[in-house]
């Protein structure tokens, strides 16, 4: 089965530092359309052993994506250029293979070279660019939901003998650049959109498993302990489309890491 051609943003393949997500402040979550209990998807980002970010194949989201580039479009060429490179600056980012700008977060900037680094944040991978391809984020753009959803995976406890980098190495193996099915298995409390991802304390790597600090709530620390309200996120199960079409519910993806001892599995 062919991966959703609205994964197929460019900085995924050039992302020069696989960037650790902890959260985007501002940005809501995007919700699930009310009774759809499963749903195709890809993993797109491993927050932590058992939180990852998805992106829905569902036609809402896909629609929702097409305008949101038609408004920053349209708002782009008004927009003025961004004078103050402070970590942490929303603004909008000119991706140099399309041409094409998207809201971003600036994470380092280099005022010898004049490059800034940043983290698109409805993609979640990095670029450096030079500060010419920069500009304000209009406020209107800060209203639309974030392209992709976080969700725990439930009933997954990560071997604590076992490094953090290892498990997460691990994972990814398993379930990212493939197509998915996602089950929900527990709502969050909170069914409307006004939940937002702080974005106060993105961490830079070396590697996909060398974190350096955090500061806030929502944020991973520095002994890579994840902290967020576990009633704000949606719990899943993610499956193998063949194996979920043959009704194969016990069968999920990461059943090999739970084979291999990376995790053990609760039914809570």
């Amino acid at each position: 089965m062919e991966t959703s051609a609205f994964d197929g943003f460019c900085p995924n393949e050039t992302s020069s530092v696989f960037s650790h997500l902890s959260g985007i402040e501002c940005f809501k979550m995007p919700q699930i359309p009310v009774g759809k209990r499963s749903f195709e998807c890809s993993v797109v980002f491993i927050v932590t052993p058992t939180i990852v970010q998805i992106l829905p194949h569902l036609t809402e989201f896909e629609y929702r994506e097409l305008e949101l580039q038609r408004r920053i479009k349209h708002l782009v060429k008004s927009a003025p250029l961004l004078t103050e490179y402070e970590p942490r600056t929303i603004c909008l980012s000119q991706y140099h293979k399309d041409k094409k700008w998207y809201r971003a977060l600036i994470r380092s900037y280099n005022p010898v070279g004049k490059q800034v680094d940043v983290l698109f944040v409805d993609y979640l991978n990095t670029a450096s660019v030079s500060v010419t391809q920069l500009k304000q984020c209009p406020l209107e753009l800060f209203s639309w939901p974030l392209r992709t959803i976080r969700a725990r995976l439930h009933g997954m406890i990560p071997n604590p003998r076992l490094r953090e980098k290892d498990i997460r190495q691990a994972l990814q193996n398993i379930v990212l650049k493939r197509t998915l099915v996602a089950r929900i298995v527990k709502e969050p409390k909170r069914l409307d959109n006004s939940t937002a991802i702080s974005m106060t304390s993105f961490m830079l790597l070396d590697d996909v498993g060398d974190l350096s600090s955090a500061t806030a709530s929502g944020a991973i620390t520095g002994a890579g302990t994840y902290q967020q309200n576990v009633d704000d996120i949606i719990e899943v199960h993610l499956y193998d489309p063949d194996t979920y079409a043959r009704k194969q519910k016990d069968a999920r993806i990461y059943q090999p890491l739970i084979q291999d001892s990376f995790y053990s599995y609760k039914n809570a």
